[in-house]
């Protein structure tokens, strides 16, 4: 059986591919030296330049050596500077919060945790919450019963309530997340995982991607919310079928992990549509 390859393109996962295939990719310039693929039986994401034959050999010319100053007594050699063009190694990237390469997670340094780890790491998140989210309960329920004594008596503002509740939940969860990730790539319980999110070529994850995959993973809560704050009522069609809908995209979301074409990098629904993925981080011990 032919070898079936995948390849990276601008953040998405293409293929796949055979081999007579994935050299036409290349000699065309839509596969570069430096994009990343894989076949079934690699531990990970390879540079497609580490495929022999893939792409002709080029003869490489260094420049030329820049003339020796004349060495006065109390000379100091000034510091060599890289050629212009030329392109650094992964140790010259300079760590920089918000930008790219803040995240050491280079493509061969990404490896893909266990399911075992990333759901610890989700559950200790959720504890972290629990006591923001229980404190925003408190608060909104303490408001609605300020502002109507009476409102177990009115089931309809009851529910108003509960969806303004919910509303302010997943407002947290979106913060939380968005601004871990798109600050440091890594939640609290990611931290103590050893995990962190990045995009597909290991750099740092952008703030509208943090943002709506974010948003994704509350999404069920939102969904449940604005059913309740638009009918009034946990009886309501709209309400049963956020509820089964938002049920839904709950399980698929976490059990995509393991569709076949999810490997090696055992993406969620959230990871696919922002183009991210998580990994082991580097830095951790």
């Amino acid at each position: 059986m032919a070898e079936q390859w995948y390849f990276a393109e601008n953040g998405q996962q293409q293929g796949p591919v055979n081999s007579a295939q994935l050299a036409q990719l290349a000699a065309s310039g839509r596969v570069q030296p430096n994009s990343l693929v894989w076949r079934e039986g690699l531990p990970q994401w390879i540079p497609a330049s580490s495929l022999k034959g893939l792409f002709p050999a080029q003869r490489t010319v260094p420049p030329s050596l820049p003339p020796i100053p004349f060495q006065q007594p109390g000379y100091s050699q000034p510091q060599q500077q890289w050629p212009s063009g030329t392109q650094y190694p992964q140790a010259a990237y300079q760590t920089q919060v918000g930008t790219s390469w803040a995240n050491p997670a280079t493509p061969d340094a990404m490896v893909t945790p266990s399911f075992g780890r990333r759901f610890l790491s989700n559950f200790l998140d959720s504890l972290v919450l629990l006591v923001p989210n229980l404190v925003i309960g408190v608060v909104v329920a303490v408001l609605f019963f300020v502002a109507n004594p009476n409102l177990l008596r009115h089931p309809q503002e009851e529910v108003l309530m509960l969806g303004t509740i919910m509303l302010s939940m997943g407002s947290a969860w979106v913060a939380y997340f968005w601004l871990f990730h798109y600050l440091t790539g890594k939640t609290p319980g990611k931290m103590m995982g050893g995990l962190l999110v990045v995009k597909l070529d290991g750099s740092n994850v952008s703030s509208t991607a943090a943002f709506f995959r974010a948003i994704l993973l509350a999404g069920n809560i939102f969904l449940l919310a604005f059913s309740l704050l638009i009918t009034g009522s946990e009886q309501s069609t709209l309400y049963l079928a956020a509820s089964v809908v938002g049920g839904l995209w709950v399980v698929a979301n976490c059990f995509a992990i393991f569709f076949p074409d999810s490997a090696p990098m055992q993406r969620a629904l959230h990871d696919r549509i922002c183009g991210t993925r998580v990994v082991r981080d580097p830095r951790a011990t």
